[in-house]
């Protein structure tokens, strides 16, 4: 029994505590701002996790990861950029604690 519980909870951290586990395709929120993504993740970066860095997926493209506090990735904010700024798309695998409120000062 202890070694299906302890299974079964390794496969879900594994799920949760990647960042492919938030590259679901759904998005759970999208806010537009007209900075540039670089300006707008560096800014999200430091509100929601200190000094870690914004992940640079391309030059148009930066994720930033909120983890929680064992360090299992559960937000995931991707800011692209657009011809008027920056799109930045929510995915999270918690219905709540997404930092929006600090993500919304950075725009």
């Amino acid at each position: 029994m202890r070694l299906t519980v302890a299974i079964a909870a390794l496969a879900l951290t594994g799920c949760a505590a990647s960042p492919a586990g938030l590259g679901k395709d759904e998005i759970d929120m999208t806010l537009v701002s007209p900075k540039k993504p670089d300006v707008v993740a560096g800014c999200i970066a430091l509100s929601l996790q200190g000094d870690n860095p914004a992940i640079r997926a391309d030059e148009n493209h930066y994720v930033v990861v909120r983890k929680n506090g064992f360090g299992a990735p559960v937000i995931r904010w991707d800011i692209i950029g657009t011809d008027t700024g920056s799109r930045l798309e929510l995915r999270s695998s918690l219905p709540v604690g997404s930092g929006s409120d600090k993500v919304k000062a950075c725009l």
